[in-house]
């Protein structure tokens, strides 16, 4: 092989080793630095998320408190007519509640702002219930559920009525949220916003998935634990080969000690790297370009040096 065509191929072999090697380099750092940037952009989302579901329930916690505490409650044996009047006009003050209702300590539903179920005791399969004790001693505080009366899925927030001169409880106040009031928490991201598909997923104390932006049809459903984080229960943020993963729990805020739900925001590696690899797409054409470059330049160099060398006739 000629000198000149070994000088030739030794360029264009370290031309493209380098450019192999830098592209490599440079595929691997941006790729990582967008892996974390995702994971720092779920850790901040998902937190400021549950925080904002945090408030929604205080809110509504504090004013069904102000309801059952009205002293028309702890008045002896009040008409259930005046009781359901005063409950419409806290329905209409607060402008949030599908229905508002005051139920007696065994459970029979005395007044309620709908005008359905009245005598009837409360339904065993709603979260007020299921946990009816509970409701009384104040340790139960929301669920959320579906209500065969009202055809609706619901958040439910209840509040025992205490009377201060009397031991024992008059009853407890129950109010009902409709479940898309939540979903209006998970604005839909704007055209262009999002440049990947990021997957987001709302579940409940007892698995109940509560919103989800790309499973409708298992919206309150109830999911195991390995359904919510296949991942590892107590985990909070994961970058997989599969997936970025980034886990919020209620933490609650002000006087409200949170509510043990789940917010899950999820994405597939491979869909949050797709920049990355568009830009080595990108690299590696130029790569191309330089590695044809380098070798016009190094053919040119070898014509106009390295052959007139070789056939130089050394001085006798």
């Amino acid at each position: 092989m000629k000198p000149s065509t070994k000088f030739i191929l030794f360029c264009s072999l370290l031309v493209t080793l380098t450019c192999v090697v830098m592209a490599w380099l440079a595929y691997s750092s941006i790729s990582n630095t967008l892996v974390a940037k995702v994971l720092d952009r779920f850790r901040e989302r998902s937190t400021n998320r549950m925080l904002s579901i945090d408030n929604m329930l205080h809110y509504n916690l504090v004013n069904t408190q102000v309801i059952a505490g009205d002293p028309l409650f702890c008045t002896p044996a009040p008409p259930a007519q005046k009781v359901a009047a005063r409950l419409i006009s806290y329905r209409n003050l607060f402008k949030i509640y599908l229905s508002i209702s005051y139920f007696s300590n065994d459970g029979v539903l005395l007044a309620d702002t709908s005008g359905l179920g009245i005598g009837q005791p409360v339904d065993p399969q709603s979260p007020p219930g299921k946990h009816w004790p509970q409701v009384l001693d104040g340790t139960f505080t929301h669920g959320a559920g579906h209500s065969r009366l009202l055809n609706a899925d619901l958040i439910y927030v209840t509040r025992p009525v205490i009377c201060p001169d009397e031991p024992k409880l008059r009853g407890a106040i129950v109010a009902r949220i409709n479940i898309w009031r939540l979903h209006a928490l998970f604005p839909i991201a704007a055209s262009g916003s999002e440049s990947v598909a990021v997957h987001i997923d709302l579940f409940d104390d007892e698995g109940l998935l509560l919103y989800s932006n790309h499973h409708r049809t298992g919206i309150m459903k109830v999911f195991s634990d390995s359904q919510m984080t296949p991942e590892g229960k107590n985990i909070e943020v994961l970058a997989n080969e599969d997936q970025i993963v980034s886990v919020a729990r209620s933490m609650g805020t002000m006087d409200f000690k949170g509510s043990n739900w789940l917010l899950r925001f999820s994405v597939a590696r491979e869909a949050a790297r797709e920049e990355a690899r568009i830009l080595g797409l990108r690299i590696a054409i130029t790569s191309l370009f330089i590695i044809a470059a380098a070798t016009v330049l190094a053919y040119f160099f070898a014509r106009r040096f390295v052959r007139p060398m070789m056939h130089h006739d050394p001085p006798k």
